[in-house]
């Protein structure tokens, strides 16, 4: 049997947006073991951006489990949850994340 690396199941996110509920993520579940490709595609506002920010432990569920090699990444602290995205997650932004007042030069 395959080891699991990243595990969802009932995931809901709601945002309320000028006093209305809007739903962006209803219930996802879906598993991905280790070594496995996986490609996420949707239309624009199918909630792909918000899916990912969900497993990458930016942006809490408002309903549901996240887990990440066996870890409920949403049960530890901001602060672990921090620790966790430096060590072992990366991502590449389809929109710059640069800190203004820094520099590459």
């Amino acid at each position: 049997m395959a080891e699991m690396m990243i595990s969802l199941r009932n995931v809901s996110k709601t945002y309320v947006s000028m006093g209305d509920e809007v739903q962006a993520l209803k219930s996802v579940s879906f598993d991905v073991n280790k070594g496995e490709a996986v490609s996420i595609m949707g239309h624009s506002g199918s909630g792909k951006s918000t899916l990912l920010s969900i497993i990458g432990a930016l942006n809490p569920p408002t309903e549901g489990r996240v887990e990440i090699d066996g870890i409920n990444i949403y049960e530890l602290s901001q602060e672990m949850r921090a620790d966790f995205r430096r060590e072992y997650l990366g991502f590449v932004f389809q929109q710059f994340q640069l800190i203004p007042l820094s520099n590459s030069s």
